[in-house]
């Protein structure tokens, strides 16, 4: 066994990306639940290749899941979203903490309908060592950034956020699906009949957007929409489409 690049289960100063780090963790063969952290990171990344800005006492960490051969794929994004929202609602009670599909934590608010506190990135690898995910959430603990949408902070220490959430992580993945499920709609933004609007990604950048109602989420973890004009129900996976609230 070759010797680990650098630290696993550790808080770096700075790093370029903490997912990076983890997918080199996994290569090496790092076990399930093993993390790498970082006070700083100058290359984060989100959903669509967003930049996740860095700031000083917010969390940027990134965690090696292996998932039984029997745990849908489709559903870590949403498991590990829930994780993160338990822990955030733990440690802020007082506080409207919602998830918006598939990877957003914010809170409602009365006036911008949802001001984001945090995100995950999943990612997918297969190697020598096996298959495993990457998964890379970052949460405004501290400072919320200043970005083209509407943020919050959660006002709670990272040091007390990031060891709650790594507590979560070793039986993650070993609860029933059907739990997992009806807890992330629990604390969905999204309620039945809520009016929401969609773009294809596949579609060409100008195709006009999709509107609906939104339903429920379905067994894949997909959201479940009924189209405006049509009794039939979508199902709309993460990957394919650009999802926003009608107001």
């Amino acid at each position: 066994m070759t010797k680990a690049a650098f630290p696993r289960n550790a808080v770096l100063d700075e790093v370029g990306s903490t997912n990076d780090l983890a997918r080199v963790m996994g290569e090496e063969g790092a076990p399930h639940g093993s993390w790498i952290s970082a006070k700083r990171q100058t290359g984060g990344r989100g959903r669509m290749g967003r930049e996740w800005r860095s700031n000083e006492g917010n969390l940027f960490l990134s965690v090696v899941l292996r998932p039984p051969r029997e745990f849908p794929m489709t559903w870590v994004p949403l498991a590990v979203a829930l994780a993160v929202h338990e822990t955030a609602a733990a440690l802020r009670p007082d506080a409207d903490l919602v998830l918006k599909w598939p990877n957003d934590l914010g809170v409602r608010d009365r006036k911008l309908g949802f001001r984001k506190v945090g995100g995950i990135l999943c990612e997918g690898v297969g190697s020598a060592s096996g298959s495993f995910v990457v998964a890379g959430i970052g949460v405004n603990c501290a400072i919320a950034p200043e970005t083209d949408q509407p943020t919050a902070s959660l006002g709670v220490d990272v040091e007390k956020f990031r060891p709650a959430l790594l507590e979560k992580f070793p039986g993650l993945l070993s609860r029933p699906i059907e739990e997992i499920r009806a807890d992330y709609a629990r604390a969905s933004l999204l309620r039945r009949g809520d009016a929401i609007a969609w773009r294809d990604l596949r579609l060409d950048a100008d195709a006009p957007d999709f509107t609906g109602e939104f339903e429920n989420y379905g067994d894949h973890g997909e959201l479940l929409a009924r189209e405006e004009g049509s009794a039939e129900i979508k199902r709309l996976y993460s990957e394919e489409i650009k999802l926003r609230l009608k107001r």
